[in-house]
Order: C-alpha cells, then sequence, then structure tokens
C-alpha cells in the first residue's frame, strides 16, 4: 500500500490505496475513478463506515487469485446517502455531490 494524495485532498483526507484514484471533469458531481481489472461487479463490496469507504474484491482467474483490500476516508460533510458508487467495464467510479443538500439547523431554546 501507499498514500496517494493529489487533487482529491478536497474529499478525502488521507487516502491509502493499493489502486489510483483519478478525479473526473463533471458539472454536478466530484467524481473519481479506480480501475479494477478482472473485477466483475459480483467480485466486489464497497461499504461506507465511520467516514471511510472500503473497498474489496476477490477472483480466481485462469488459475491464479485476485484480491484486496483498499479504503479512503471521506470528507465529513459527505454521508452515505451523499454518496453514488458506479461501476462500468472493469472501473469503479465513486460519486460526491458538489451541493449538499442543507442538513437542518435544530433552534435550540436558552432557558
Amino acid at each position: 500500500m501507499f498514500t496517494y494524495k493529489g487533487s482529491f485532498d478536497d474529499i478525502f483526507g488521507n487516502v491509502n490505496a493499493a489502486h489510483k484514484l483519478t478525479y473526473l471533469k463533471d458539472e454536478k458531481f466530484h467524481v473519481y475513478s479506480m480501475e479494477v481489472p478482472y473485477f466483475e461487479k459480483e467480485d466486489l463490496t464497497v461499504t461506507f463506515k465511520n467516514g471511510r469507504i472500503y473497498v474489496d474484491g476477490e477472483k480466481e482467474v485462469y488459475g491464479s487469485h485476485f484480491d484486496f483490500t483498499t479504503n479512503f476516508l471521506v470528507h465529513e460533510s459527505y454521508t452515505e446517502e451523499d454518496i453514488i458508487v458506479e461501476y462500468k467495464a472493469g472501473v469503479l467510479f465513486f460519486k460526491f455531490p458538489k451541493e449538499l443538500k442543507s442538513k437542518s439547523k435544530t433552534k435550540l431554546k436558552i432557558s
């Protein structure tokens, strides 16, 4: 594993990744892609826990066993409901809205 820090520091604090993330331009989302060659959608597990995205994969290809585990620290302003994960042709896409829905604020009574 190595630490990769780049243009996505605004969303990811520390990134410990076995796979490089690439930033893609989009008007509504911060989009990051991660290549996962040999893996199909059903070979991958993506979870969000304690402010981190965890990606796990395992597959057997032509007698060779491939597996990996990686995780990303997500900026604290994002919740599980904000994050969209898509898989297309050996690539995982992580989408984070540029504009977050405003969190409701509760006015407290002063006594």
